[in-house]
């Protein structure tokens, strides 16, 4: 790990179990960043990027901090295998963190009133990025500071609002930690919503700065597009956790015709997540019980997924109702019904299915197929492509 020496502005390498105390920089990044090899040269020291360094460095120093971790001259993005382990490892740079300086440039200075600040925090683009995520929930400590660095607050002084900023409950800005050997209590899909209205410059990064949030790692492969990158997130994701509310999302009606996997194409699918919960084997919170499923996993026929399924029956919202089935997942949502999930059968392929009004709601599901519509035949094996 590669630290910046707050005092003599030195950049220091440091391997694993010699690491000193460190704080961080989490910021919004603009054009004129300074890269490690600019900075280590001396060059671009005209810049806002180069300015942000030096203030970070001051800032740390008055509180006594001597290193500091600042992604943009920390990294040397030259190489790959540098960025790679970079990225992966993140989530775990964060959450090793004395504390975490958030710097909003687009937040005034206190001169011109709290309620001001607070009025543009609430609007602050620090909050719609999607690498800023990670960076706010993995410190043990958090600070938020204006464009001339004067603390707004801690993150837990500033809880309720970052939680109306964020959609992020209040219990878990104050508690949530993914560090090593912790298992969270919060849904894949609610972690999912938590990002859903987020953006990232390189679509592909949608994914990549997911990773920490949901403990994998995979490769890097920047020019396979979001979607891909998405669907391998995901993937990883169920080869480690059982929670099946990874598949209870709803795209927009422009995804009807092109979503036919049980995966998401993005987190914007999440965006109606936020009070989505799972069932477990020993949960008591639903009025459901946990029901019984072989493991799912990924197959070259599709996802390999069993379950107690229905079928429903036609009626006048559909034009092609033979082999449609409906099973639920085992989580629930903010009204306490389970989801549901609709796959249609693939003339000419045993066993094969795809799944189909993903753009309807478990409420618009629900209304479209009532019980009258729909006849429990048990146990079936679905591979959904």
């Amino acid at each position: 790990m590669r630290l910046l020496n707050t005092q003599t502005y030195e950049l220091q390498e440091f391997f694993e179990g010699q690491i000193p105390e460190y704080v961080i920089l989490s910021h919004r990044w603009t054009h004129d960043e300074v890269t490690y090899k600019e900075f280590r040269k001396g060059q671009n020291k005209d810049g806002a990027g180069y300015r942000k360094i030096m203030q970070c460095c001051a800032f740390a120093r008055s509180m006594v901090r001597e290193f500091v971790w600042i992604d943009t001259c920390c990294i040397d993005k030259r190489s790959s295998a540098e960025l790679s382990e970079a990225i992966n490892s993140m989530w775990r740079y964060y959450a090793n963190a004395r504390e975490c300086y958030a710097y909003l440039a687009d937040v005034p200075s206190l001169d011109h009133g709290r309620d001001a600040v607070l009025r543009r925090l609430r609007s602050s683009d620090w909050f719609n990025r999607g690498w800023t995520l990670q960076e706010l929930l993995a410190p043990p400590a958090f600070v938020f500071c204006n464009r001339a660095w004067e603390i707004i607050g801690s993150r837990d002084a500033l809880c309720a609002e970052v939680s109306a900023i964020t959609g992020i409950a209040e219990q878990y800005l104050r508690r949530f930690r993914m560090s090593s050997g912790e298992v969270t209590t919060v849904s894949v899909a609610e972690r999912m919503s938590w990002a859903s209205k987020r953006q990232c410059t390189r679509s592909e990064d949608q994914a990549y700065c997911l990773l920490g949030l949901f403990g994998v790692n995979m490769p890097l492969l920047y020019g396979e597009g979001g979607e891909n990158a998405f669907r391998r997130l995901q993937l990883e994701t169920i080869s480690t956790s059982d929670d099946e509310s990874i598949f209870a999302w709803c795209g927009s009606p422009s995804m009807r015709s092109s979503a036919s996997s049980m995966f998401a194409s993005s987190p914007s699918a999440f965006a109606e997540a936020t009070n989505i919960h799972q069932i477990t084997p020993n949960y008591t919170g639903s009025l459901y019980d946990h029901e019984f499923r072989l493991p799912y996993a990924m197959t070259n026929k599709g996802l390999s997924l069993q379950g107690q399924a229905v079928r429903v029956t036609k009626n006048r919202h559909t034009t092609a109702t033979v082999g449609l089935y409906m099973i639920f997942l085992n989580c629930f949502d903010a009204t306490d019904r389970r989801w549901p999930v609709l796959l249609q059968a693939l003339p000419g392929h045993v066993q094969s299915f795809k799944r189909v009004h993903t753009e309807l709601s478990p409420h618009q599901i629900n209304n479209m197929y009532p019980r009258s519509k729909r006849e429990v035949v048990g146990m079936m094996q679905f591979y959904v492509r």
